[in-house]
């Protein structure tokens, strides 16, 4: 399957080559932020989902020479995982000038991954690359995903509380109402 994927987005060739993907750690961090133009992946190698995902990673990674590809695996870097929100493996990151532009989480195909890059960069493929297909924009929730968004007003948050004291209440007198 992952053979397939990679040859319809011209990739087989590239995951061959020599990874020109750099693993990280949470002490390495520093190349990221120094770097104009950064793609991380945040994975677990016990993941059949990342596992799944690094070829695709690999054979874009030989594509876009000028961009730092790196990784790190979040079950011996927990620091960064934490920093950067990490709720889902394997999680991509687009950074320019260490500042992060977008974001992909999941597996997804390669021309979803070249969209969102072209999103976070605003640029174009490079020479030679497939162009990418219509995608959904990056940070656009994919069907079945959970979106949570903070409330905008004091309000929500006075009244989110009240109906957790509720809870709590109707909780407690169940639980220790006398028989």
């Amino acid at each position: 399957m992952i053979n397939l994927r990679l040859q319809r987005a011209g990739l087989g060739q590239a995951a061959a080559a020599a990874s020109k993907v750099v693993e990280l750690t949470d002490a390495q961090w520093s190349q990221v932020t120094a770097a104009p133009k950064a793609v991380v992946k945040f994975y677990s190698p016990n993941c059949p989902y990342s596992r799944a995902f690094a070829p695709i990673y690999e054979g874009l990674a030989a594509q876009y020479p000028d961009v730092l590809f790196a990784a790190i695996n979040v079950d011996q870097s927990v620091q960064q995982a934490g920093v950067n929100k990490i709720q889902m493996l394997p999680t991509v990151i687009f950074f320019v000038n260490g500042v992060a532009k977008g974001r992909i989480d999941g597996v997804q195909e390669a021309s979803d991954f070249q969209q969102g890059m072209a999103t976070a960069f605003s640029a174009s493929t490079p020479a030679g690359a497939p162009a990418p297909a219509a995608a959904p924009a990056v940070g656009t929730p994919r069907a079945g995903t959970l979106v949570e968004t903070a409330p905008t007003s004091p309000l929500a948050y006075v009244a989110g509380g009240a109906a957790a004291v509720a809870a709590l209440g109707t909780a407690a007198y169940f639980l220790f109402r006398g028989k």
